[in-house]
């Protein structure tokens, strides 16, 4: 199998990283894997056996187009069979894009419980004036998009996966 994943990690670009160590077990288990993460400048594209890492170098107000035409273009170029992304977030909305008008499938990882009240209410949440900070709350309206259009979700707790 070909995957792709959609990650935030710029320690992948380091051979001795803990990251990289864990990409590549994941290569040798996949098949091929390409891992598209925002990097510093000095990433360059490599490729460690049967992984292939692809940095991206892109302001953070352009990163989500930047890493889904990217995306986009490795999913055609390689043959991209399954496009992971890191978060139903910025990189989940980079994967659904990248998948449009491809055959490749959604895959979305849930590290946080976006619907619970720590995540919507900062400070006391049972105060009726604390308000959800404005990032969190486009956040979850990016997750309402994206976790209905995935064909896979996969959560890290059963309390994640009971609240979605």
């Amino acid at each position: 199998m070909k995957a792709l994943f959609i990650s935030n990690d710029p320690m992948i670009f380091n051979a001795a990283s803990p990251s990289r160590a864990r990409m590549r077990t994941y290569a040798a288990a996949i098949g091929e894997l390409h891992v598209l993460s925002s990097a510093g400048k000095d990433a360059k594209e490599e490729q460690d056996g049967n992984l292939f890492l692809h940095p991206v170098h892109a302001w953070k107000i352009f990163r989500v187009r930047a890493l889904a035409a990217r995306a986009h273009t490795l999913i055609l170029a390689q043959g991209i069979e399954v496009v992971s992304a890191q978060d139903p977030f910025e990189h989940g909305l980079a994967a659904l894009r990248a998948v449009a008008g491809t055959n490749a499938k959604l895959h979305i990882q849930v590290h946080t419980d976006f619907l619970s009240l720590w995540f919507t209410r900062s400070g006391n949440w049972r105060s009726p004036r604390v308000r959800m900070p404005l990032l969190n709350r486009y956040r979850r309206s990016i997750a309402d998009c994206v976790l209905p259009a995935a064909d896979g979700i996969r959560t890290v707790s059963e309390r994640v996966k009971a609240s979605l």
